[in-house]
């Protein structure tokens, strides 16, 4: 009887130490993808950043002259060219309050004209346009 002891004794250990590893790789899996999701969000977000602040600085300068001759089509030319980067959802032009010309995507990601602000969990940039 003793013989059938040590066995049941031995698979009981066995079990609880492959049981153990199986938690801690699990855990330390997990904790590896969440840190490397939360780094890679960083980064996104950041680029992100970088692209809405180089694009608003090449639409202030672009834009100077045709808002001061209230040159509509060469402003809705300007922005299509800016929107030719499909990670921007939105650029709008805004005078006064108002939006002067603006574009926006839809849900398939085809570009439509804007008739107000957006709202939303959007990174925003803005600048004002000074003629030079």
């Amino acid at each position: 009887m003793k013989k059938n002891t040590s066995i049941s004794i031995k698979k009981s250990i066995q079990t609880r130490i492959g049981i153990v590893l199986v938690l801690l790789i699990t855990i330390s899996l997990s904790l590896f993808g969440f840190y490397q999701y939360i780094q890679m969000k960083s980064e996104i977000t950041a680029e992100l950043h970088a692209i809405a602040q180089s694009t608003i600085a090449r639409l202030a300068q672009q834009l100077a002259r045709p808002l001061w001759y209230s040159d509509n089509e060469w402003i809705k030319e300007t922005i299509h060219f800016e929107m030719m980067e499909k990670r921007i959802f939105a650029i709008y032009v805004a005078g006064e309050g108002n939006i002067v010309e603006g574009i926006q995507r839809d849900s398939q990601g085809k570009l439509i004209p804007m008739t107000e602000k957006i709202s939303g969990d959007f990174i925003v940039e803005s600048s004002k346009i000074e003629s030079s």
